[in-house]
């Protein structure tokens, strides 16, 4: 049973798995053929199309995404394709980001050969909304290309406004998908929203770009196809000869006419620019003449308002009254189409919609981030200020402890060196007469000089010091020691007095240290070493740490003895 059961399950995987790759290789070679615009897939697609009824449903799906393609790609008519909604809702389940996509484009493309504008824009819009720009495999090609068209019915619809905000983002992602080409014609292609705005400044700008960037890239064709703005500049301003020159130009190199002669579908505007040229050589009936081929090509509404404003301009300079009066009623009927503007309601009111949406869903997603952003920042806040709280105690609980050592120490150091200074004056002033009390105060005074000894980095000859006992007596030394017992750092004042002390007192000492390149909190610690404070006197009178003056010490020693450490330092600052 256990064979049978991982049998059964290998043959459900192995199905599951061919459910899709029966013609994975077939349908990746159309699509390759597709976007190198060979119509070979057209073949290959008829002739797979021939075993469609046993296709499972994924391939038949594919299938039919691979055709609306092809159809889209060489000029095929989707209007009778009729199972594009199909196909979309089945992409929209099972498809990918790129997919679905490309499924609501062509359904898109679908409408706009029905004439249905704004379900057109509607599904562009949709499609592009499965756009994931911030991917790495994102579709940049089948994005801009989705954009231009969205632009290219809004210019159709006389929606300038509307149709620069496409071409806004078709040629940047032209320029992301690296179609060079495609970037220069949608940029070319721009100049006409500006036109129908009355900008012809910003129009015959874009269109001399456009020119040098063509030629720039090798492609003539391309250059002499966005001539006719330039033309049309030219014989506004009775330029006349260049005119004709840009005019041969474009029939020579643009490639919009045909072996027969015939111009292609979509350029047919060229006739009103030539036209526009005779007439304004003064030859009215050439002008004529090209008028009414352009009405001609009744197919878009814009050749039939631009052949009827110039056949309007001919006929009354001619002073033909009833043809200037039909020509006129025409333009004006073309000009107010009811149908016309109807049409571009819908597609503004299409377009706001989505804008409405987009925006709304965009603004969902913000109010959930910002709420998520406030979240983080208020906990991270109460985190900080938790940690900055109990730092806070720990430092101050740290210093405080310190401080409370210091002047403890201090308290001791300065008790000791007032007992001995008076020790010192007793002696003295005892000295004659009193043998006995003398040596007394002799062993309180190396009693004394042991236990001052301890407050010191190295033993100190005492009787060096017992050569200046006035210096213990100067006002600024004793405030300077009572400030250290009580935990108290030197204010400036007692810093300028006590240097002006030793300055006067000790003059080669203050001389030496002054000229030794010292830092003022080095010169600060000498001067207080030679008046026999200990280090951590000095680094309460400093406000700093104890480490701090040891580090003070190396480098004092360093400078002014050229010793590494601080062994002996105080005997040599001594001894200046």
């Amino acid at each position: 049973m256990r064979y049978l059961s991982v049998a059964f399950i290998v043959c459900i995987l192995a199905c599951l798995g061919c459910s899709r790759s029966m013609h994975k290789n077939e349908f990746s070679r159309i699509d390759s053929l597709i976007q190198k615009e060979d119509t070979t897939a057209l073949l290959v697609l008829d002739s797979l199309g021939k075993e469609k009824e046993n296709f499972s449903t994924s391939d038949k799906m594919y299938y039919n995404l691979l055709l609306a393609d092809a159809h889209n790609k060489f000029f095929i008519s989707l209007a009778s394709d009729t199972f594009m909604c199909d196909v979309v809702n089945y992409f929209l389940s099972h498809g990918s980001d790129e997919e679905q996509m490309k499924s609501l484009y062509l359904l898109g493309c679908v409408y706009r050969d029905k004439g249905d504008v704004p379900l057109a824009i509607e599904k562009y819009n949709q499609a592009v909304g499965k756009a994931d720009t911030t991917s790495l495999n994102c579709n940049y090609t089948l994005l801009c290309r989705i954009y231009a068209q969205m632009a290219a019915l809004f210019h159709n619809q006389r929606s300038p406004q509307l149709e620069l905000k496409m071409w806004a983002k078709a040629i940047p992602y032209a320029w992301k998908a690296k179609d060079t080409l495609s970037a220069i014609n949608y940029y070319e292609h721009s100049g006409y929203a500006y036109d129908m705005l009355g900008k012809s400044g910003k129009v015959t700008e874009i269109n001399k770009n456009a020119y040098r960037q063509y030629i720039a890239c090798g492609h003539p064709e391309y250059a002499a196809g966005c001539l006719t703005v330039m033309i049309n500049n030219e014989i506004k301003n009775k330029q006349l000869k260049q005119a004709k020159k840009h005019i041969a130009e474009y029939i020579n190199y643009s490639g919009a006419f045909g072996k027969n002669g015939e111009i292609i579908n979509g350029r047919e505007l060229f006739f009103y620019y030539v036209g526009k040229y005779y007439e304004a050589a003064s030859k009215i009936d050439s002008a004529q003449f090209y008028y009414y081929k352009l009405l001609s090509y009744p197919n878009n509404i814009l050749n039939v308002e631009y052949s009827c404003r110039g056949l309007l301009s001919v006929y009354t300079q001619k002073h033909i009254t009833d043809s200037v009066e039909k020509y006129a009623r025409l333009y004006a009927d073309i000009k107010d189409s009811v149908s016309f503007l109807k049409s571009s309601e819908e597609i503004t009111r299409a377009q706001a919609l989505y804008n409405y949406n987009e925006n709304k869903e965009i603004a969902s997603k913000k109010t959930k981030e910002n709420k998520q952003l406030l979240f983080l920042i208020q906990s991270a806040i109460i985190i900080l200020c938790i940690i900055g709280i109990i730092s806070f105690y720990i430092v101050r609980k740290k210093v405080s402890r310190q401080k409370r050592q210091q002047k403890i120490e201090n308290r001791k150091y300065t008790s000791l060196l007032f007992r001995y200074n008076k020790a010192s004056e007793e002696l003295k002033s005892m000295q004659s007469n009193i043998n006995d009390y003398m040596k007394k105060k002799e062993e309180d005074i190396k009693q004394l000089e042991e236990q001052l000894s301890i407050y010191k980095y190295t033993p100190v000859n005492y009787e060096n010091y017992q050569q200046d006992p006035s210096l213990l007596h100067i006002s600024i030394v004793k405030r300077m020691h009572e400030a250290a017992r009580h935990a108290k750092s030197a204010n400036e004042n007692d810093w300028i007095e006590i240097n002006e002390m030793v300055s006067s007192l000790l003059p080669d000492f203050y001389l030496q240290i002054s000229q030794a390149g010292l830092t003022k909190q080095e010169q600060r610690t000498s001067i207080l070493i030679r008046l026999n404070f200990i280090p951590s006197e000095i680094a309460t009178l400093l406000d700093t740490r104890k480490q701090r003056i040891t580090n003070i010490r190396i480098s004092i020693n360093k400078k002014l003895f050229q010793q590494d450490g601080t062994a002996g330092l105080d005997e040599q600052i001594h001894a200046i």
